[in-house]
């Protein structure tokens, strides 16, 4: 029995980050129907590289070469992480035949993951990683992933390193490129969290609003550009539930985690 659209969108969710490139491919919207209904018959009628590369190109998409499909698809390279180990494999995909065929959604599913680690692990983005990868042999891959290895023993000589400084696990989203930028701007800018809380609280009040969640002062209301929007709650977390009704309230609860920030800084540095 075929395998159904909305079962194939549920198994590769995970791989759908909707940025318009190869992890748009499965996605409801931008991949056309003749992709899901050959995926449905992939368990009888197993996809070739034409195949594959005709899907991609389906949903506007580059396809892959023959290096790339047999690497991440067909083999056990040495690798800088065990690739058996990643999801769901099955030595039967590996083993050496003539003509090469992706034989279910767990071996495409194997495949997908395999080149998703590779691509954040080593170029923190898909997009980026697909279109330098793609076109490559697979004896190009193998030597560009070898030259990723540490000498296991190399390390072990290296000695014993300083004492890292501890802090709380919860608090360490604290030194993260977006609380840094939300919590380290100077108060008179407009990128600083301070800045935009006290704004939109005296908003809030000149409109004759009474006690309000933190939340509600950087949800869309007060704040326009979204990026930002998103950036604040994320650097708030903590605080987001508080309620306030005036600068004073606010003002301790903004402190609250003003230290826990510093504090985590300065562990980290």
């Amino acid at each position: 029995m075929p395998i159904s659209k909305e079962e194939i969108l549920e198994r590769f969710k995970l791989f759908n980050g909707n940025t318009g490139g190869i992890d748009s491919w499965l996605s409801n919207a931008a991949t056309n129907d003749i992709v899901f209904q050959r995926l449905g018959d992939i368990a009888s009628d197993p996809l070739s590289r034409v195949q594959l590369n005709q899907l991609l190109l389906l949903s506007h998409e580059a396809g892959v070469s023959l290096g790339f499909y047999e690497y991440y698809w067909f083999s056990v390279p040495d690798h800088t992480y065990e690739v058996t180990k990643v999801g769901g494999y099955d030595s039967a995909w590996t083993i050496d035949t003539e003509i090469k065929s992706i034989v279910s959604l767990d071996h495409l599913r194997w495949g997908l993951y395999r080149f998703y680690m590779d691509a954040l692990l080593y170029f923190g983005n898909i997009r980026f990683a697909y279109r330098i990868l793609r076109n490559k042999s697979k004896n190009e891959l193998v030597e560009l992933f070898q030259n990723y290895k540490y000498s296991t023993e190399e390390i072990e000589q290296r000695g014993p390193a300083l004492e890292l400084n501890k802090f709380a696990k919860d608090d360490r989203y604290l030194i993260s490129e977006m609380a840094c930028k939300s919590m380290d701007a100077p108060n008179d800018n407009s990128g600083s969290l301070k800045t935009v809380l006290f704004e939109s609280l005296q908003d809030h009040l000149r409109a004759g609003g009474k006690t309000v969640k933190i939340k509600k002062l950087l949800d869309g209301t007060y704040i326009k550009n979204k990026q930002h929007e998103l950036q604040f709650n994320f650097s708030a977390n903590e605080i987001l539930e508080e309620s306030v009704s005036t600068e004073k309230e606010l003002e301790k609860e903004y402190s609250k985690l003003e230290k826990k920030f510093t504090d985590a800084r300065s562990a980290a540095l």
